[in-house]
């Protein structure tokens, strides 16, 4: 056959709407005289059901088992792998969680750590199905958790740390950084530079502060984001194994 002009498809996509319609009010007619026929609705925005925490813990295959487990490794039955939907299956010695009802497992430790790092995909685990409160990993855990939560949620909070840390250092340092920098203003490697550093020094005010702006933020970009990004990933580390060992787990998976 020949191929389809603009104008016949055209024709056809009409004939496709007019069809539709008609078995639309076709429908309607059904259902009017009492046949009981479907409707189709518009799907309005999704409605997630709010759902607390089951925890399982799957026990290490070293462990103790009773009498029937041997007998089942001894026949070389394996354990039946807990499913995972970030790792594929939950590790030996871990635990997991899933909304309360479901059987759709994730490992604690890594649903943590995805909260704190990638937190936009934790509702898609489940299709945005369920909401869930991953804060309460923190308040199961006690101050400590309250505490790692705080300092993780607000990272102001965090900066401020690390700024008072860093001036508490300074304070008990003081000595030899004294001496560092006595060593570093009489070297002769600085002032061999001085043509290069010496216009600054002898700049007006205004200039001087634009410098001194540079350089902060030179510092603070550099080496400020890289502490700032090493201490947050240990915060995070130690509220995944604080969180993982508080966690009830009401459940020893088999």
């Amino acid at each position: 056959g020949g191929t389809t002009s603009a104008a016949d498809s055209l024709w056809l996509l009409g004939q496709l709407a007019l069809r539709e319609q008609r078995l639309a009010i076709l429908t309607e007619s059904l259902r009017e005289v009492g046949l009981d026929y479907p409707k189709l609705t518009v799907k309005g925005p999704v409605v997630k059901t709010k759902k607390g925490w089951d925890c399982a813990f799957v026990p290490d295959d070293d462990e103790d088992f009773d009498e029937d487990e041997e007998e089942e490794r001894a026949l070389g039955e394996a354990r039946e792998p807990l499913p995972c939907l970030i790792m594929g299956e939950v590790l030996p010695g871990s635990k997991a969680v899933c909304p309360a009802g479901t059987v759709k497992w994730v490992t604690l430790w890594e649903l943590n750590k995805m909260r704190r790092n990638e937190p936009e995909k934790i509702s898609s685990l489940w299709y945005d199905q369920y909401e869930v409160d991953c804060s309460a990993f923190n308040r199961v855990a006690g101050p400590p958790g309250l505490a790692l939560g705080f300092l993780l949620d607000h990272p102001p909070a965090l900066r401020l740390i690390l700024l008072g840390g860093l001036a508490a250092a300074g304070v008990v340092l003081r000595g030899p950084l004294s001496f560092a920098c006595i060593k570093l203003f009489t070297s002769a490697a600085l002032w061999k530079k001085y043509l290069s550093w010496s216009r600054i020094v002898y700049a007006p005010l205004p200039a001087k502060i634009y410098f001194a702006q540079l350089a902060w933020q030179l510092v603070l970009s550099k080496y400020g984001g890289v502490l700032e990004k090493f201490v947050r990933n240990a915060l995070v580390d130690a509220e995944c194994d604080l969180v993982e060992f508080a966690m009830p787990a009401a459940v020893t998976a088999s």
